[in-house]
């Protein structure tokens, strides 16, 4: 069996070998030499699709480099990202999807893949694995919840403020000096947030007029005023997670009338 390396040169994602250490430490030592055992690497470039409905579904594995991208065409014709996947994060569970859905590389990727038979008997009988599934699989679904919630309680401004906010927690985050690396292009992030480019340049501005933000480059963004961030994304407090993002006051909470 060919030995795939896990190490990636690149400053702005997460490295296989971290991936890999985090992997080795979480679950039994003999599931992790399993695994590597069986582990291929794919490079993808970006705006290729890694699987859409039709295709015969992938193995399950890692995603080590870049951001890929869930999505559909709406009624409109507009298309529309209902979720993106970020390194570290497991692909390719079963589960039924729209016929016209699709998973393509928002940038160029890798992703460590492992044969389906040997990961899903690992999951049997491996219960730290089947913890690590889970906890990951919820973490999808944060991200999930977090951009439902952003698209149906905020106003196009507060969405792009929270995101901000929150990108530290899928994005390259420098916490010394506070610098956001934006991995995904304007456009993935207009239709990922339901608005467009030229709303999310010009609410960037706004943001540097304000003096909440300075935009370095194009793609890297210094937050100035975290509190006035928190305060104009309309959010009751900074969270700590996606989970944390609490709804606005004007929003009804579950069960209220």
């Amino acid at each position: 069996m060919r030995d795939y390396p896990f190490t990636s040169k690149s400053v702005d994602h997460v490295p296989c070998g971290q991936i890999q250490a985090r992997l080795q430490d979480e679950i039994q030592a003999q599931s992790f030499e399993t695994l590597r055992r069986s582990a291929r690497v794919q490079k993808i470039a970006a705006d290729s699709v890694v699987w859409k409905d039709g295709m015969e579904r992938p193995d399950i594995g890692i995603l080590c480099e870049g951001y890929l991208r869930f999505q559909c065409n709406g009624a409109n014709g507009r298309r529309q990202i209902i979720a993106i996947a970020v390194p570290g994060d497991i692909l390719g569970d079963r589960g039924r999807t729209r016929p016209d859905m699709s998973f393509e590389a928002a940038t160029d990727a890798k992703i460590c893949w492992f044969e389906r038979k040997v990961y899903d008997g690992l999951l049997r009988s491996d219960p730290l694995l089947r913890r690590k599934h889970y906890i990951n699989s919820m973490a999808q679904v944060d991200r999930l919840h977090w951009l439902t919630l952003m698209i149906g309680a905020l106003r196009p401004d507060e969405r792009i403020a929270t995101w901000i906010l929150s990108g530290k927690f899928f994005m390259p985050w420098r916490a010394q000096g506070g610098v956001l690396t934006l991995a995904l292009n304007r456009r993935d992030v207009a239709d990922m947030l339901a608005t467009t480019p030229e709303t999310i340049c010009r609410t960037l501005k706004g943001f540097e007029k304000e003096g909440l933000i300075e935009m370095i480059d194009p793609v890297h963004v210094r937050v100035l005023d975290y509190a006035g961030l928190v305060t104009r994304a309309a959010l009751k407090e900074a969270p700590e997670s996606l989970a944390d993002i609490m709804l606005p006051d004007c929003v009804l909470e579950p069960g209220a009338v």
